[in-house]
Formats: structure tokens, C-alpha cells, sequence
């Protein structure tokens, strides 16, 4: 893995970005925070290729991403002041356009150096979700249904809205076909636009089951060899070879029939299936077959083919590329500054990220960062933690997996907690404890194989933070409160008396106290009586996620408004705050030298802290 990190770091070096020269340790306290190399990736929604040759990506956090060199490596083209999901972006008669899910269309006129918000009070609603130029003219989806922006007699560009026969206005995609039809994928079926009368035509003969009036709910639709093919949510794959009078189905080889995007390739329709990955449909099969193996990601949100072969968006990890050369897919989102990052867990200088994309892996402290998702059949992570000799990650609603290797490979926990998703990770004794939610803690003393439930611990089914402080379990729930057991779990003392907030998301213990944050309370301190005082003067946003120290200071992690720092043991706070791209701060952690904050948007910053 060393040598995988060294390579990756050189390979983005050639971003021109600048960064700090990286070591073991800070050689000095900075004043601001630095993005590290990493973790790179994000949700991306959809891809596009410029008329200059340019790709864009467009992602669920408010960011537009260009690459110049076929998806390699990305830079930033837009950044919403508003972490808004961008639906889809395209290139329309010279002007590059983004449509935003909640606040309409931005344009501009200049490949993106600068953008500008057309009127979003004019569409159908701003939730836009669909992008296509059609006679030359901008067409925009929206779960509303459909606008076009015109030119009227005064020469004012505004929206035109086109609904006329569209029996469902929740609109997925378009597709300009071969023969000059355009075509909206809908929540029920397909709808082709007749121009000279501005209205849409039914085109859903096939696409409703037996007996049934509804047509299927589409997600994407693309046109190959003058096939057109949409893809569905439980119905798998049809297709239409006389422009969209009749389809048929076309599922032979597929392993699943949720299919969540399609795309047109040089040999073949490629489409993405939810959990398995991507498959194609070559131009000589007439069964698809899947494309390359062990997908990091095997959640592909959009598709793209380029030049030098495939590109995946996913959920949580960016892009990744399939070029043939190989049988695996490779990451390709160096750049991309847009993961979502849930938790940190540090053991020495190496640092684990969870992800909404899986797991990263830094033995640098932080400053670069790779993708570490072999074995793991759920990407979406909410804990990380190392405990003893073994390593385990927590899933949203997936269980939970176990490394014996650090983090480089991954193997499936027990069935036990199948399905269940596990909130925070810790080590007591010799115990490794779970807080599932839904079912409160359980413990295992054989490294995962087996489990049971803490006796009492049901009483407190949402189990938001633990912490194992001196020989006292501690817990924090999300609207109960906080929980101290000191018999390893037996028994449970409720400490609610002084909390603002019953959401308890951090403890951290100091010389000075116990002191635990919490979400619309701030920072709490456990008094000798078993009570809490609030400890806020100074901060401004009292949703607290995380507390930690460094031996010297109390650092804060809120929901907006960054993160705040106590040098007096939380009589006051300041916000330090310079330098950080996302004010959605979820975890903090105190590793080699340095400050870490898991964003919401922007992955991993470091701010290096003074010497002690």
C-alpha cells in the first residue's frame, strides 16, 4: 500500500496544484487549514463532454468538476454557495449550463470561468433534473415537467413551459435521437415531443406490465445504432428499435434488474446496475456481459464513454475509468475534492476515512489518501475504528466488515448484525463494542465472530457516540442522552441533568473533565455531581458533532460553522475557521502533528498544531 500511495501522490502532483511538503510531523503551527490529497471523489450525477473536448461532472454537493485530459485528473469549474445536488450539465449553443435540484439552471458564457443563475422562479419548480439541447434551443427537466428557454419579442430570454400531454411531470432524462425525435424518460414511461404542436406523444407501448395502466418509472434513456434503450428500477432493460412505438425487454445476462444509468459506447450500450457494477451490451452479443471485475464502487450513478474508454460516476467515490488495458477499473478522480466523509480513526500516523464511497487509507497522517475497497459489498460507511489487532468499518444499513491487514482488504462481519447500521466503533478492554442503531450496543470478545446485546443497552436503541473513558463506558444517543456504565455494561446511570440537547454525538475526556457535545445543545462539562453545565460562550453553532483534544486545547466540530477551538478548558471558543472549503464539519481527529476535519463536501483538512 506504501508503494500505491507514493504512486498516487505522484500522479496528482501533475494537478499544478500547491500543496505543503509533506512529512511525518509538521515542522510548525500554520494559521489556516489545508485540503489534503484526498480522499478524492464524491457522488457524480452525470457527465458531459464540452464542444473544446473538456468533461464535466456534476455532483450532489453544489460542485461542478472539468478534466482536460479524458477524465484523469479534475478541477473545480463551479461551486454553489449552496451544497445543492447538480443534476446534469451540458454544453447548448456555446454556453456551458448546469442544472441545479432546487435552484434552477446556471449558464455560462466563457467554458465555465464564470457562472449566472437564470431565473428559477419561471421553470415548472427549480428542481431541475434533466439538460438537452433540441433545435437549438435549451430544454430543461424538472419534477414538474419541462421548459424551454426562448428568445421573446423584446429579445428577452425566459421559460417556456411544455407540459401538454405529459401524463407524469417527474422527468429523468432525454434523448436526442438519430432520426431528430427528442424523447423524455418519465416516472411513467416515455413521452416523444411533437414540435409543431408543442405537445408530447405517449411511447410506452411495452413498457407497462400485464393488466397494469401505469407505465415503468424510467431512469435513463440513450439511443445506440438507432435502438433506444431505458433503463428501470425493477424491471431491467428495454428497448425500442422503431423509435419508441413499441419496446421489448433486454435483460439476458444481466444479475440484477436495478439498473440505474445507460450509455453509448464505441462497441456497445453500457448500463449501471445498483450493487453489481457495470455491464455491456456489445454490438455483436446479444447478452450483456459485465466489464472489467472488482469494481471499488459498484454503484455507478452516470456513464460516459471517452476516447480512451469508460468512465463511471458513482455514489461516494468519484470517477473511475476502464480502459481495456486491464481487467480492473481504476480510480480517476484525482482533483475531485467532493467525498463525504462520516468518521476518522487514527492508530499512529495511519488514518482511516469513511465515506459515502467506501474507505480511504492514509499512512501520512492525512496528507494523501487511497480508495480501500476490496471486500467490501457496502461502500456507504458511518464508523470506522481500530480495536486490538483488527480493523472494522461501520455501514449504513450493510452490516459491518473487519480488516486483518489495516485496512487493505476487507472481508464481510457476522450475519448477526446483518443489515443493520453501526454508528460508532470502540475498543473496551478486551471487547470491541457496536453502537447498532435500532438495537443499542453489543459486544464481541472474539474479534466480530460472535456478539451479544449489553444487557440494558436496549433502553437507549439509538446509539449516536461511544467512548471508553478510565474504566467507564460512555454513551451518547441520538435524543435520549448520555448513559455511564462503570461494571463494563451491566448496568446503566443515566446523565441527563444540565443537557440543552438530548443528542449526544462526542464525548472527550481531559485533564479538566469529561466534557460531551452536543447537536443543538453545544459543549457540555460533567460536573462532580453527575450533572452537565454548558460550556459556550464564544460558539456560535451549537450543533456539535465532535469533540476532541490534543493535550493542550478542546477542538469542536459543528454543523455550520466549522470548527472552534478552547484554550482554556471550554470556559471560550473561536472559531478557526480559515481555509476550510466546508463549514459542515462531521468528525475531528488529533493525528501525527495535525487537526483533521471530516467535511460533508470537501473531504479531509489538516491544520497543523504547535508543538508540545
Amino acid at each position: 500500500m506504501a508503494r500505491q500511495m507514493k504512486a498516487w501522490a505522484s500522479a496528482v502532483a501533475s494537478l499544478a496544484l500547491v500543496w505543503s511538503i509533506l512529512g511525518a510531523g509538521p515542522a510548525s503551527a500554520q494559521d489556516a487549514w489545508e485540503a489534503a490529497l484526498g480522499p478524492f471523489g464524491g457522488v457524480v450525477n452525470s457527465m458531459c463532454r464540452t464542444p473544446d473536448g473538456s468533461i464535466l461532472a456534476a455532483t450532489a454537493s453544489g460542485l461542478v468538476y472539468a478534466s482536460k485530459d479524458d477524465g484523469q485528473t479534475w478541477s473545480m469549474a463551479l461551486r454553489l454557495a449552496q451544497p445543492r445536488a447538480v443534476s446534469s450539465v451540458k454544453a447548448v449553443a456555446g454556453r456551458l449550463y448546469a442544472g441545479v435540484n432546487g435552484a434552477g439552471v446556471f449558464e455560462s458564457e466563457d467554458a465555465g470561468a464564470n457562472w449566472k443563475q437564470l431565473d428559477p422562479l419561471r421553470l415548472p419548480t427549480p428542481a431541475v433534473t434533466a439538460l438537452i439541447e433540441y433545435d437549438g434551443t435549451l430544454f430543461v427537466g424538472t419534477t414538474g415537467g419541462v421548459a424551454r428557454l426562448v428568445v421573446d419579442a423584446a429579445g428577452k430570454r425566459q421559460w417556456e413551459t411544455l407540459n401538454g400531454g405529459l401524463r407524469n411531470l417527474n422527468i429523468r432524462e432525454f434523448v436526442h435521437t438519430s432520426k431528430g425525435a427528442l424523447i423524455a424518460a418519465t416516472n411513467a414511461g416515455a413521452f416523444r415531443f411533437d414540435s409543431p404542436r408543442a405537445r408530447w406523444l405517449a411511447s410506452s407501448n411495452g413498457l407497462t406490465k400485464e393488466g397494469e395502466r401505469d407505465s415503468f418509472v424510467l431512469r435513463s434513456i440513450v439511443e445506440h445504432n438507432d435502438t433506444l434503450y431505458v433503463a428501470t428500477p425493477n424491471v431491467g432493460v428495454y428497448r425500442s428499435a422503431d423509435g419508441g412505438a413499441t419496446w421489448e425487454p433486454a435483460n439476458a445476462g444481466l444479475p440484477s434488474v436495478n439498473v440505474l444509468t445507460l450509455a453509448s459506447g464505441s462497441d456497445g450500450v453500457y448500463c449501471g446496475l445498483e450493487a453489481d457494477g457495470v455491464y455491456r451490451l456489445a454490438d455483436t452479443s446479444t447478452s450483456w456481459t459485465v466489464v472489467g471485475s472488482g469494481m471499488p464502487n459498484p454503484y455507478p450513478y452516470s456513464l460516459l464513454s471517452t476516447a480512451s474508454g469508460m468512465l463511471a460516476g458513482t455514489f461516494g467515490s468519484g470517477v473511475f475509468r476502464f480502459d481495456g488495458t486491464s481487467s480492473q477499473w481504476g480510480h480517476s478522480s484525482g482533483g475531485m475534492q467532493n467525498a463525504s466523509v462520516f468518521a476518522l480513526s487514527g492508530s499512529g500516523s495511519q488514518v482511516l476515512a469513511g465515506t459515502s464511497g467506501g474507505v480511504y487509507v492514509s499512512e501520512d497522517a492525512g496528507a494523501t489518501w487511497v480508495l480501500s475497497n476490496a471486500g467490501l459489498g457496502e461502500v456507504n460507511t458511518r464508523s470506522v475504528g481500530f480495536v486490538g489487532s483488527s480493523t472494522y468499518v461501520g455501514t449504513y444499513r450493510g452490516g459491518y466488515y473487519v480488516s486483518d491487514d489495516r485496512g487493505a482488504t476487507w472481508r464481510v462481519g457476522s450475519d448477526t448484525l446483518k443489515g443493520t447500521t453501526v454508528r460508532d466503533i470502540v475498543g473496551a478492554g478486551n471487547r470491541v463494542l457496536f453502537g447498532v442503531t435500532g438495537r443499542g450496543i453489543v459486544a464481541s470478545v472474539d474479534s466480530g465472530a460472535t456478539w451479544e446485546a449489553l444487557q440494558g443497552s436496549e433502553d437507549f436503541p439509538f446509539v449516536s457516540s461511544l467512548a471508553v473513558i478510565g474504566s467507564d463506558i460512555y454513551v451518547g444517543t441520538d435524543g435520549r442522552g448520555a448513559f455511564v456504565s462503570s461494571d463494563g455494561g451491566a448496568t446503566w446511570t443515566p446523565r441527563l441533568t444540565g443537557l440543552a440537547s438530548m443528542a449526544v454525538y462526542s464525548f472527550v475526556s481531559t485533564d479538566s473533565g469529561v466534557y460531551a457535545g452536543t447537536y443543538g445543545g453545544g459543549v457540555h462539562k460533567l460536573q462532580p455531581d453527575g450533572t452537565w453545565v454548558p460550556q459556550n460562550a464564544g460558539l456560535t453553532d451549537l450543533r456539535v458533532r465532535s469533540v476532541v483534544t490534543d493535550g493542550q486545547s478542546l477542538y469542536a466540530a459543528t454543523s455550520n460553522g466549522g470548527v472552534f477551538a478552547s484554550r482554556d478548558a471550554g470556559a471560550s471558543w473561536t472559531p478557526m475557521n480559515d481555509g476550510l472549503d466546508d463549514l459542515n464539519v462531521r468528525s475531528l481527529l488529533v493525528a501525527g502533528g495535525y487537526l483533521l476535519a471530516a467535511t460533508s463536501r470537501a473531504g479531509v483538512a489538516r491544520f497543523a498544531l504547535p508543538k508540545q
